[in-house]
C-alpha cells in the first residue's frame, strides 16, 4: 500500500513543477518600506500578501521589503497592534506605508490541530510557536533538541548517547507508566512514528534512534506546540502527551524572477570541555603501593602511593613505566568532532502553480573515535489550482541514514567512559590502543573487572551500523464548494526500513565464542482523511465556523531478529557465519478509525467559545471496549475588545481564556492476544514460548481529564508581553500490571486502576526594552512549574516500576502517594533526628528498607533568551536552566569505591602516618586504636537512655578510607551519590551579520546573505553534579534518573552561512 501511496504522490508532484512553467502573468517588482505612524520608526516583520492568494513576503530588519505583484493586485500590510493597510498596485513601483496602532488589533494566525489555521485571539488554550529561522540557525542533529529552552512547559532531555541518538520530550509531566510518555509529531498533516528503535536497559545497550531525528532542520517553517489535552483533543488518543506540529516550506512568491534558490551551509566543531574535574590527582594505580607484578597492574584501583615521576611500576601490558601524573590521560581519547550539514532548495512559480525542492546532507563525526552519522534529506513539494475551486497539493520526503559505532552505554562492558573514568592518574589511555588485542588477534584482558572491555577493542574490532531509509508524503485535494465551505481530502504515508547489526568477534569478553544480532524492520503507517470545513459571518456581531471529518489509521510493522552464536570462519561479518541462532519475529498491527467534529462561534470578535468531539475505534481493544468518545470546550473572551475604553497604551489587548477535554488511550497491539515467540535456545534447539507472563483482562480505554485556565497581555504600548497558563489534569484507568497469583500460569494481571495528576503554572514574558531606529533588544523569558502526584494505584500494587538497577539495588517507581519518577534505594541507617549511624569499627551501617532518596523528574523549568540587533548585527544568547529533580550518578560511586574521586583524599595522609606509628609501635592491627584517617560525619550506638531509647556518640573511629567508600560500596549504600541535578547553561549563542539591503539590490543576483558565529553548550554556569553533565542519562525510558558512564561534558561552535539567490 505504501508504494501505491510513495507513486501517487511522486506523480502529482512532479507534475505540479513542471505544470507552473505554462503559466505567464505580466508581473512588477515592487518595494518601499513600512514605518509607525506614531515615531516613524521601521517596523520589521511586517506580513505583506496580496489578497485572495497565498502569496506574501515580510519586511526586513529596517522595514524594507519587495514582492513581485500584478498591476491592480491588493496588497495587505498587516502587523501584531496595527490596523491592516491595503494598496492596489498601479504603475508606481515604489509603495511606502505608515501603519497605525490599534487597540483592536490581534490577527496572528497559528496552524492548529489537523493543520486548521486560526486566529490567536480566538483560542481558548496555550499554543506557542517557534519559527524555523530561530531552529536553522544553531542546528542540531535532531531539530527537535532546537526548542530546549525556548517554549514553556516543554523539558527536553538530550542524553550523551552517541551519533543519531534520540531526544526525550515531556510536556505537562508523565501520565502513563507503560508506553511512550513523549508527544505526537506532525509533519505538514501527517503524523510520524516516533518510536525509538532500541535504547539502553539496566545492563547496557545502544541508543538506536528515533523518528524525529529524520527532519531537516533547514527545511522547517514553524513549530506549533499544543499542550494540553484540549488543544490536541482532535489527535485522539495520540494527542494525549501533547502535539508538535512541524510545517515545511513552501514556495513563497515575493520574487521577481518566480525562480528562488536558497542556500545553507552549517559547520560546527566538537570538544571535550574538560576531563573528570572532581578526580584526585595525588594517589596513583594500586593498594598502598604501585603495582608490583602483572596481576596487580590489572587492577584499576588509585588506593596506590602518591605519584612521583621518579618511581617506576610495571604496567598491565608488563612495560616498566614512571609513577609520575599523566596530563590529559583520559581527555586525549577523545578528538575533535565536526558537522557539516547543507542544504540547497529550489522553488519556483506563482499563485496558481509552485514547487519547491530541497537536498540536504549531513555529516558527523564524532569526538569518540571510529563513530559517526551521515545522513542525506530529499523534499519535493507542489501546488496547483487545478481550476478556480480545486487545488492539489503533494509532497514527499525522502531520507537514508547511515551511522557507524553507535556508543555503548551504561553498564554494558564495551562502554568507553566505563573503560576511561576509573583509569589512575598515572595511567595514559594510549597504553591502550597498542595491547587491545595480540599477535593473534585474540582480545587481551587489561582489567581485573574483566566484563570492562578496552576501549580500542569496542571500537575497532567489535562492530555495529545501522541504516535507515524513510519516505514521509502526503497528497490533498482541496474543493472551495462556496465562498464559505470547503472539502479537503488527504492521504498520508510514513514509512522506513531499518537494518542493524551488532558484531562481537571471537575473544570478545561475555561473547568468547563470537556473536553477531542482525535487525531488519519495515513500519508502515498510513493515515487517510477527509474533512469538511465551513466558516460563515452570519452578520457584523456572529461568526460561526465548523468542522466534520474522518480518519482511517492504519500501523504495520515487520521486524526479524537473529542472533548468532558460535562464529565460524574468523574475520568474517556475515549473519551466515555462525552455528547456532535465536531467531524472534514480530509483526503488530494496529488500526484506527475515526470521526470528529469541531463547531466555532465567535461575538463581535472578542467573545469565542468552541466545541470539539472525537469519536475512535481502536482494534487493540476487544469489541465493546473498543470505542471511546472525547470532547472539549474552549473559551476566549478579548477583554479589552469588549469593555469600551478599557484598552490603551499602558494595556491595548488583554484576554482571558479557559478549556476543559478529554482523552482517551488504548494499549498495544495484541496486547489481549496470546501468541507465540522464539525468545530462547539451548544446544542449538529453538525453544517456543507464549506470552503468558501476564493475563489482561476486559481493558478499558484510559482517559485523561483536564482543564486550564490562562490570561494573554500586552502592555506599555505593546513593548511588553505576557501569557499565563495554569493547568490541572488527572489521567484514570491508567493500564497497569499486578502481580497474581502463578497457579493459572500467569504473573501478572493488565487492569484499568490508578490515578495520575500533573498541575502546574507556564509563564512566558515578551520585552522590548530597547526600540530606536537602527537598535534594538528583545528579551523573552519562560519559565514553567509542574507538580505530579501518583494519587492512587491498586489495592495489590502500590508500586510501578518504571526502571532498575539491580546490581546496586536501586528502583526508579511510581508509588502511590509518591511522584511519578523517585529514586529508590538503601540509605545510611540513621538517627530520628537523620544522623548516620556508624557501627563499632566506625564504618557505616546500612538502612533496614529501600527509601525514597530523590526524583528524577524536574519540576522547574526555564529558559532567557537576549537578542540584540544594531543594524545588519544581531547577537542571541539563550541560557537554559532547571530544577527540582535528582540524578543517582553511579559514575561518581564508582570512583568513590575505586578511590580515584578527589573526596576519597580525605583521610588518607592521616591513615598513613596511623599506619606508620602502629607498625613502629610493633602492635597488631586489631590491637591498634588509629590516631588518624576517615572520620565519617555521624554518631555509633553506645547504650540506651532512661526511656530505653537508644543513645549515642558522636564517631570518634578513624578507618582506612578505602575500606570506608568500599563498605559503603558494597552495602549498596547509594545516597551519597543522589546529586541535586539542577543547572544553569548557556545553551546557545550566536553572532550574525546580514548584509545590507542596498548592497543587495546593487549585487542584482544575490537577495539575501547572512553569517553567523554559533556555539551550542558553550558554558555549564551552575551545575550539583560532580564529573559529569546534569543531562548526563543512558536512555529516554520513562525511568529518568539514573546516569552510568557517562562521557565527559562536550561544547559546539562554528558558523553558520545563509544565502538567497
Amino acid at each position: 500500500m505504501e508504494i501505491k501511496h510513495f507513486k501517487f504522490m511522486m506523480f502529482l508532484c512532479v507534475f505540479m513543477t513542471t505544470g507552473f512553467f505554462d503559466l505567464e502573468a505580466q508581473e512588477v517588482q515592487i518595494t518601499g518600506s513600512v514605518t509607525s505612524t506614531e515615531d516613524d520608526m521601521p517596523i520589521p516583520g511586517v506580513n505583506i500578501i496580496i489578497a485572495n492568494t497565498i502569496t506574501g513576503t515580510t519586511t526586513n530588519f529596517d522595514g524594507v521589503y519587495t514582492i513581485s505583484a500584478k498591476v491592480g493586485d491588493v496588497l495587505v500590510f498587516s502587523y501584531v497592534g496595527y490596523t491592516d493597510v491595503k494598496r492596489t498596485v498601479g504603475a508606481n513601483k515604489i509603495v511606502n506605508v505608515q501603519l497605525v496602532e490599534s487597540v483592536e488589533k490581534l490577527d496572528d494566525v497559528v496552524v492548529t490541530a489537523l493543520g486548521i489555521s486560526r486566529k490567536e485571539q480566538s483560542l481558548g488554550y496555550a499554543i506557542s510557536k517557534v519559527d524555523g529561522e530561530g531552529l536553522a540557525e544553531i542546528k542540531s542533529i535532531n531539530a527537535v533538541n532546537s526548542l530546549a529552552g525556548k517554549v514553556a512547559g516543554v523539558d527536553i532531555a538530550q542524553p550523551n548517547t552517541g551519533p543519531g541518538g534520540s531526544s526525550k520530550v515531556i510536556i505537562r509531566g508523565n501520565t502513563k507508566f507503560n508506553g511512550s510518555n513523549q508527544p505526537l509529531y506532525v509533519i505538514d498533516g501527517v503524523p510520524m512514528d516516533n518510536n525509538t528503535f532500541g535504547q539502553a536497559g539496566q545492563y547496557g545497550g545502544q541508543d538506536l534512534g528515533d523518528g524525529i531525528s529524520s527532519i531537516n532542520p533547514d527545511d522547517i517553517e514553524t513549530m506549533s506546540v499544543l499542550k494540553g489535552p484540549a488543544a490536541a483533543a482532535l489527535y485522539g488518543s495520540r494527542g494525549g502527551n501533547g502535539v508538535i506540529l512541524i510545517t515545511t516550506k513552501s514556495f513563497k512568491d515575493n520574487t521577481k524572477s518566480k525562480f528562488n534558490i536558497d542556500f545553507s551551509s552549517n559547520l560546527t566543531f566538537d570538544q571535550v570541555v574538560g576531563e573528570y574535574e572532581d578526580v584526585q590527582h595525588v594517589y596513583g594505580q594500586g593498594i598502598k603501593t604501585p603495582p608490583k607484578d602483572v596481576g596487580d597492574a590489572t587492577g584499576m584501583w588509585s588506593w596506590g602511593g602518591k605519584m612521583d615521576p621518579d618511581l617506576e611500576f610495571i604496567s598491565f601490558d608488563g612495560q616498566i613505566r614512571d609513577y609520575g601524573l599523566k596530563k590529559n590521560h583520559i581527555k586525549s581519547f577523545f578528538k575533535t568532532g565536526h558537522t557539516a550539514q547543507n542544504t540547497i532548495a529550489f522553488s519556483g512559480g506563482n499563485q496558481d502553480a509552485n514547487f519547491r525542492f530541497s537536498a540536504s546532507d549531513v555529516s558527523m563525526d564524532d569526538i569518540v573515535p571510529n563513530s559517526g552519522l551521515h545522513r542525506n534529506n530529499f523534499s519535493l513539494r507542489g501546488t496547483m489550482k487545478m481550476w478556480k475551486k480545486l487545488s492539489v497539493d503533494a509532497k514527499v520526503n525522502y531520507s537514508v541514514e547511515d551511522v557507524g559505532n553507535r556508543p555503548y552505554l551504561g553498564y554494558s562492558g564495551a562502554n568507553t567512559a566505563l573503560a576511561l573514568l576509573g583509569l589512575p592518574g598515572n595511567i595514559d589511555q594510549e597504553w591502550l590502543e597498542d595491547s587491545a588485542v595480540d599477535a593473534n588477534g585474540d582480545y587481551v584482558f587489561w582489567n581485573s573487572s574483566t566484563r570492562i572491555i578496552n576501549p580500542y577493542f569496542s571500537l575497532y574490532h567489535m562492530k555495529n551500523e545501522s541504516k535507515k531509509n524513510r519516505v514521509l508524503g502526503y497528497a490533498s485535494l482541496t474543493y472551495e464548494m462556496t465562498d464559505w465551505l470547503n472539502f479537503k481530502f488527504k492521504s498520508g504515508v510514513d514509512t522506513f526500513n531499518y537494518d542493524y547489526y551488532n558484531f562481537s568477534p571471537l575473544t570478545t569478553p561475555l561473547a568468547e565464542w563470537g556473536e553477531m544480532r542482525e535487525i531488519d524492520s519495515k513500519t508502515t503507517e498510513s493515515n487517510t482523511e477527509f474533512l469538511f470545513s465551513a466558516n460563515k459571518e452570519l452578520n457584523d456581531n456572529w461568526t460561526l465556523g465548523g468542522s466534520f471529518g474522518g480518519n482511517l489509521m492504519h500501523f504495520e510493522n515487520e521486524t526479524n531478529t537473529i542472533l548468532g552464536k558460535n562464529q565460524g570462519a574468523e574475520n568474517v561479518i556475515s549473519i551466515n557465519n555462525y552455528n547456532e541462532y535465536v531467531i524472534a519475529a514480530e509483526n503488530p498491527r494496529k488500526e484506527v478509525r475515526s470521526i470528529y467534529g469541531f463547531a466555532n462561534i465567535g461575538f463581535k470578535d472578542y467573545l469565542f467559545v468552541d466545541v470539539t468531539g472525537r469519536q475512535d475505534w481502536s482494534s487493540t481493544l476487544k469489541q465493546g471496549n473498543n470505542s471511546y468518545f472525547y470532547p472539549s470546550v474552549t473559551g476566549a473572551f478579548v477583554v479589552t475588545k469588549a469593555i469600551e475604553n478599557m484598552s490603551g497604551k499602558f494595556l491595548p489587548y488583554a484576554k482571558l481564556r479557559a478549556s476543559y477535554a478529554e482523552v482517551g488511550g488504548d494499549t498495544d497491539p495484541y496486547a489481549n492476544n496470546r501468541y507465540f515467540d522464539f525468545p530462547y535456545s539451548s544446544n542449538g534447539a529453538n525453544f517456543s514460548t507464549v506470552n503468558g507472563s501476564t493475563y489482561f483482562t476486559n481493558i478499558n480505554p484510559s482517559r485523561t481529564k483536564g482543564y486550564e485556565f490562562g490570561l494573554d497581555a500586552k502592555l506599555l504600548n505593546w513593548r511588553v508581553g505576557l501569557d499565563v497558563t495554569y493547568y490541572n489534569q488527572t489521567t484514570f484507568d491508567e493500564i497497569m500490571n499486578i502481580p497474581i497469583s502463578n497457579a493459572n500460569g500467569f504473573e501478572y494481571a493488565s487492569i484499568n486502576a490508578g490515578e495520575i495528576n500533573n498541575k502546574g503554572w507556564e509563564v512566558m514574558l515578551n520585552i522590548v526594552p530597547v526600540k530606536t531606529e537602527n537598535a534594538r533588544w528583545d528579551l523573552t523569558f519562560n519559565f514553567a512549574n509542574n507538580e505530579n502526584q501518583i494519587v492512587k494505584l491498586h489495592d495489590d500494587a502500590k508500586r510501578q516500576t518504571l526502571a532498575r538497577a539491580d546490581w546496586i539495588s536501586s528502583l526508579i517507581t511510581a508509588d502511590e502517594g509518591g511522584s511519578y519518577g523517585d529514586i529508590v534505594g538503601y540509605d545510611f541507617k540513621r538517627t530520628a533526628d537523620g544522623t548516620p549511624i556508624m557501627d563499632v569499627n566506625g564504618m557505616p551501617v546500612r538502612s533496614d528498607e529501600q527509601v525514597t532518596l530523590g526524583n528524577g523528574q524536574y519540576k522547574f523549568t526555564g529558559g532567557i533568551t537576549n537578542t540584540f540587533q544594531y543594524k545588519g548585527f544581531k547577537l542571541r544568547a539563550l541560557v537554559q536552566m532547571k530544577s527540582g529533580a535528582d540524578l543517582l550518578s553511579m559514575t561518581n560511586q564508582k570512583l568513590h569505591q575505586q578511590g580515584a574521586h578527589v573526596a576519597t583524599l580525605e583521610g588518607r595522609e592521616g591513615w598513613s602516618q596511623s599506619e606508620l606509628e602502629r607498625e613502629n609501635a610493633g602492635i597488631t592491627a586489631g590491637n591498634w586504636v588509629a590516631t588518624g584517617g576517615y572520620l565519617a560525619q555521624g554518631v555509633i550506638e553506645d547504650g540506651v537512655d532512661s526511656n530505653g531509647d537508644p543513645s549515642y556518640r558522636a564517631n570518634d573511629v578513624y578507618v582506612d578510607p578505602r575500606e570506608y567508600w568500599g563498605n559503603v560500596a558494597n552495602a549498596h549504600i547509594i545516597e551519597p551519590f543522589v546529586y541535586d541535578a539542577s543547572y544553569v547553561k548557556l545553551r546557545e549563542l550566536s553572532l550574525s551579520y546580514t548584509l545590507d539591503p542596498a548592497v543587495l539590490k546593487q549585487l542584482g543576483f544575490l537577495k539575501g546573505l547572512t553569517f553567523s558565529l554559533i556555539g551550542r553548550n558553550l558554558w555549564l554556569i551552575y551545575s550539583n553534579v560532580p564529573n559529569i553533565d546534569p543531562e548526563s542519562t543512558y536512555s529516554i525510558s520513562n525511568g529518568q534518573g539514573y546516569e552510568y558512564g557517562s562521557l565527559p561534558q562536550r561544547q559546539g561552535y562554528g558558523f553558520n552561512l545563509t544565502a538567497k539567490f
